[in-house]
């Protein structure tokens, strides 16, 4: 290794009232300096900490026994990656599915949301808008008002017929294209709706309810308990312990810069199409 004399001050405090210290560099800093000083081991490496966040998925069914999980595909069952949606309901313009969440134990972000997807094969364009407010309500203002909006967006869903257990994410981010990013505050509700733009002639989404079969969701008000969720990167792992509830929505408004809502359609604490979210938990 060439035997660069760069400057060493950086790594030590100066002496006291030293204002004569200069260095013993033999020259001025140049375009290349850092990259030699570092390339001759006397520049102290950049400290990468580790990530301030754990992210992963949360699912409102409860069967098999899991409610987090870090990927989507971490128990390659139905139950995570396919959802057991089992029956159909229509896509109808100016309705909506909406349910609300909260988690007590840290602020965190809703990127995205779990749809069941069409009931027969084939494909079709799902024409919809993601809202996330605070509070209780979709499109009513309280509280920190409209935290996420896709806008109006499109996604093309490919059926797989019966038993109508495939779903799609969708990310709740500015154009449905990126995570949502605002951060939700600890111990407050949140409530996500999903708007149908277009409706569906002949054609179904899947959707399941608590008297499907032994019940995939909660009933109510639920407290799933403590899960755990980790991220990394080059400076190590976080691993957090969130804990998640989740309820049927209060009521809805119109206005605000959203489309006319007709109604809700199929969903509440224990049914409709939403059966996971996407999640990133802060410490």
């Amino acid at each position: 290794m060439p035997s660069y004399r760069i400057p060493n001050q950086s790594a030590y405090p100066l002496p006291q009232n030293a204002s004569w210290w200069k260095g013993n560099a033999n020259g001025k800093w140049k375009m290349n300096d850092m990259h030699r000083a570092r390339a001759g081991d006397e520049w102290p490496p950049t400290t990468i900490p580790p990530p301030n966040y754990a992210d992963g998925y949360f699912h409102r069914y409860i069967n098999q026994g899991h409610h987090y999980s870090p990927n989507w595909l971490t128990y390659n069952d139905t139950w995570v990656n396919q959802t057991n949606l089992r029956n159909q309901h229509s896509i109808v313009s100016g309705w909506f599915n909406a349910v609300r969440f909260r988690c007590t134990t840290h602020d965190w972000t809703l990127q995205g949301i779990q749809h069941g997807n069409k009931t027969s094969s084939g494909s079709q364009t799902l024409y919809y808008r993601i809202g996330v407010w605070e509070g209780n309500d979709v499109n009513i203002l309280t509280g920190s008002g409209l935290m996420e909006d896709t806008g109006s967006v499109s996604h093309v869903m490919n059926g797989q017929g019966w038993p109508y257990n495939s779903s799609d994410f969708l990310l709740t981010g500015a154009g449905g294209a990126t995570d949502g990013t605002a951060v939700l505050t600890q111990n407050t509700w949140y409530t996500v709706a999903i708007l149908y733009e277009q409706s569906w002639s002949g054609t179904y989404c899947a959707y399941s309810y608590s008297g499907d079969t032994g019940g995939y969701y909660y009933p109510g008000t639920q407290q799933y308990g403590t899960g755990t969720l980790t991220a990394t990167n080059a400076g190590g792992t976080t691993t957090l312990y969130p804990y998640f509830e989740m309820d049927a929505y209060g009521t809805y408004g119109q206005g605000n810069g959203w489309p006319t809502l007709s109604g809700n359609w199929q969903s509440s604490g224990t049914s409709g199409p939403i059966s996971s979210i996407k999640i990133k938990v802060w410490q």
